[in-house]
């Protein structure tokens, strides 16, 4: 992960301690001049990433001395609770939203008494390119570039303004020629009372969000598009168009 990709701190300097710890560990000792090379190495990698030379040089120093020399660390406190006072510990699982938001809830976390309870923060998402759609500013005229995409959403434009929005995570020429051959597909059944015509053309396919790589991402997507193209009075062929009621238990 880059040094200035949008993400917890925590996270890229995790990674970067347990690829130190790799290398001590994963060489033997008896050959301290592989370590060494190792370290090197790390650290010429991590710094094309953007990484503070400061923060490589100050991890693997601490992490050779956490591994290599265990007794010159200072001892660690004791924070055995000494009351009978059961603690509470209250998790919260929230996406990523930045450094600036990660400084609000940190010093939420610290304001709360402790005695009330010891708060966990656990971000819920890993890479935000995996929520986020990637618009192309390319040439959309590329045949190939459109066939051969997948982790998308699609949409299908008729003659007669209707659209179908569809998600797949397969190659778009897939799912188009299964929109071609099955008689249940929603674009189909629209072509039977269509007067432009009954053939689906692959030409109208279009992508309107890709780099989804995870099927929740593209599922909100999808829904997105169905209800914004609703909204603009060109109705679409899909056919969920109304969530289900709430049922309460």
């Amino acid at each position: 992960m880059p040094w200035n990709e949008f993400g917890p701190t925590d996270w890229k300097t995790g990674t970067l301690i347990g690829a130190i710890r790799r290398e001590i560990t994963h060489t033997s000792l008896t050959h301290m001049h592989l370590v060494h090379e190792g370290l090197n190495f790390l650290q010429t990698q991590f710094s094309q990433c953007g990484y503070p030379k400061w923060l490589i040089s100050q991890k693997i120093n601490r992490t050779l001395t956490q591994i290599l020399y265990p007794h010159t660390l200072p001892p660690k406190p004791n924070h055995t609770n000494t009351t009978d006072k059961k603690i509470r510990w209250i998790p919260l699982f929230i996406p990523w939203g930045g450094e600036k938001a990660h400084e609000s809830i940190t010093y939420l976390r610290r304001t709360i008494p402790q005695d009330f309870a010891k708060v966990s923060i656990a971000y819920s998402v890993s890479k935000i390119r995996s929520l986020l759609p990637s618009f192309s500013t390319n040439d959309q005229s590329k045949e190939n570039r459109i066939l051969l995409s997948n982790n998308l959403v699609y949409k299908y434009t008729c003659a007669c303004s209707q659209v179908y929005i569809g998600e797949t995570q397969r190659r778009l020429s897939i799912r188009i020629t299964e929109h071609q051959t099955r008689k249940e597909s929603a674009i189909h059944e629209h072509l039977l009372v269509c007067t432009s015509g009954d053939v689906v053309e692959r030409d109208k396919f279009s992508i309107v969000a890709k780099r989804l790589r995870h099927r929740d991402a593209r599922k909100r997507l999808e829904s997105i598009y169905i209800r914004y193209y609703d909204k603009r009075a060109h109705s679409t062929m899909n056919g969920n168009k109304s969530s289900r009621e709430l049922a309460c238990f």
